[in-house]
C-alpha cells in the first residue's frame, strides 16, 4: 500500500495523501489493535516504522529524514497512544456494561474505583489485553486524581 501512496504523491495534495494513508493503511494497522497489544514490542514498533515511512512519502523527504516533526505537521498521533486510548475505551465499556455480557467479568471494579484483573502465572497471561487495559485505566485514574489534588491545593 505504501507503493500506491508513493506513486500518488506527485499528483495529490498533502491533505488527500494523509486521508489516503489514514483510510487505506492506518486502518489496517489498527484493526484489532487491542488484541495484538500483547505482542512483543519489537513487532509493534514495526507498525510505527510504517507510519514514519508514510509521513516521509507524503512530505517527499529522503528516507533517512527525521519523521517526528512530519508526524506533528500531519497531526498524526502515535499508534501506541491510539492503541492505549482504544483499550481504555474498551475497558470503560466493560465497566458500564455496554458490551457483550461476558466482557464485564474480565475486570473487577474495586470500591476505590480502580480495577482488578485476575492474575496469571504465565508471562503471556500478564500481557493479555484485559490486564493491560486495567493497568492503563488505573494509571489514568491516578493521574486524574493527582491533577484534581493539585487544582484544589492551588485554590
Amino acid at each position: 500500500m505504501g507503493i500506491v501512496l508513493a506513486k500518488a504523491t506527485p499528483y495529490l495534495p498533502k491533505e488527500l495523501l494523509k486521508l489516503m494513508y489514514t483510510a487505506l493503511i492506518r486502518s489496517h494497522m489498527e484493526y484489532c489493535s487491542s488484541i495484538f497489544s500483547s505482542a512483543a514490542k519489537t513487532h509493534i514498533k514495526k507498525l510505527d516504522v510504517i507510519q514514519r515511512k508514510a509521513a516521509r512519502i507524503i512530505y517527499e523527504v529522503p528516507r533517512d529524514a527525521h519523521a517526528d516533526i512530519l508526524l506533528l505537521f500531519l497531526k498524526l498521533d502515535a499508534l501506541n497512544d491510539r492503541r492505549e486510548a482504544h483499550i481504555v475505551k474498551l475497558i470503560k465499556s466493560f465497566i458500564s456494561g455496554k458490551c457483550h455480557p461476558a466482557m464485564p467479568s474480565l475486570v473487577e471494579a474495586r470500591t476505590d474505583k480502580t480495577l482488578r484483573v485476575s492474575q496469571s502465572n504465565t508471562s503471556l497471561g500478564k500481557r493479555r489485553p484485559s490486564v493491560l487495559g486495567a493497568n492503563l485505566y488505573n494509571q489514568q485514574l491516578a493521574l486524574s486524581s493527582d491533577s484534581e489534588d493539585m487544582d484544589t491545593s492551588f485554590s
